[in-house]
């Protein structure tokens, strides 16, 4: 096995773990943060209430 094997298998390998761990996050932040909050979801969709953005400017 050559060098350029020895070190392109495991940056590939390391790469793919790292990949399925963003994955992995993205995956579970939809699941319990997005779909089971309905308050959540409808404050990304419209915004601060209004009363609130008066005071943020």
């Amino acid at each position: 096995m050559s060098t350029y094997h020895m070190i392109f298998y495991p940056i590939l390998i390391l790469g793919a773990i790292l990949f399925a761990g963003v994955i992995v996050f993205v995956i579970t932040f939809y699941e319990d943060y997005y779909w089971n909050d309905k308050e959540f979801r409808s404050q990304l969709r419209l915004g601060p209430p209004k009363r609130k953005r008066k005071l943020i400017k």
